[in-house]
């Protein structure tokens, strides 16, 4: 196409054909211009207190800061203190549970004025519980059984208090009372564990008894057989039950 001697680095325009400058020509306008970048932005959304960092159309980083915050009053309402203890000493719902069973006692005594005149150890359940045993030895039940209840009005999570009571009504041969005072006592001696298996005991026999004195006598069994488990070696239990068996079959029923 060229001659031998030509060069390429002596070329100059005028030698090149017209069709090769065509297509340089072409070849440049096909180009496409590079677009420039545009500027970063952080559209991070900026948390209450901190700045956020952007670049403006300059390339310079600014700062973006969070609104200020609007100002504003709290009302406080301090709860008024039924008793002279402080805060911290206490807690509301015992209080509640004080006053109330406080207002149950005085509605029983039925005095007036009764928040100002009750003695403090008669609001104690243990010291009433010692009270209605000492009635139940001086053989006065009736009064047991005011001191029991008024122990349990305070305090009814106390078996024995049930169990005291259910005693003196088996005394005074109020049967139904004597058998639901030791079903609550049962109920309470949970968990069954050795340390409370003479009081339960007791309280199987109780009911046992008012039951056959209600002629039940299949629930009155049910409760000796289970006492015997409890005190195998009381001969008493045995006599008792075995007494009741032969009851049962001689053709007796319960009512």
């Amino acid at each position: 196409m060229y001659p031998e001697n030509f060069s390429i680095q002596n070329k100059s325009s005028a030698h090149i054909p017209k069709y090769e400058k065509l297509i340089e020509k072409k070849n440049e306008k096909n180009k496409q211009p590079t677009p420039k970048s545009s500027p970063r932005i952080n559209t991070q959304i900026p948390l209450l207190g901190t700045t956020v960092d952007a670049s403006s159309k300059d390339g310079k980083d600014i700062k973006i800061l969070p609104a200020p915050r609007q100002s504003g009053s709290i009302q406080v309402d301090f709860t008024p203190r039924k008793l002279a203890t402080p805060a911290r000493e206490s807690k509301l719902p015992e209080e509640e549970l004080w006053l109330k069973k406080v207002s149950e006692m005085n509605k029983m005594r039925k005095v007036e004025n009764a928040e100002d005149v009750v003695d403090m150890e008669e609001m104690n359940p243990v010291w009433l519980k010692d009270k209605g045993n000492g009635f139940f030895q001086q053989g006065n039940f009736v009064a047991a059984i005011n001191a029991y209840t008024s122990a349990l009005v305070l305090d009814s999570s106390i078996p024995m208090l049930y169990a005291n009571r259910a005693a003196c009504h088996l005394s005074l041969k109020q049967h139904r009372e004597c058998i639901q005072d030791c079903t609550n006592a049962l109920e309470l001696y949970d968990p069954p564990v050795q340390d409370n298996a003479m009081s339960r005991c007791r309280a199987l026999t109780r009911r046992g008894t008012a039951y056959y004195q209600l002629h039940q006598y299949v629930d009155a069994l049910r409760d000796y057989d289970a006492a015997i488990k409890l005190d195998p070696k009381n001969q008493a239990l045995r006599t008792d039950a075995f007494k009741i068996r032969r009851t049962l079959q001689g053709g007796e029923s319960s009512d």
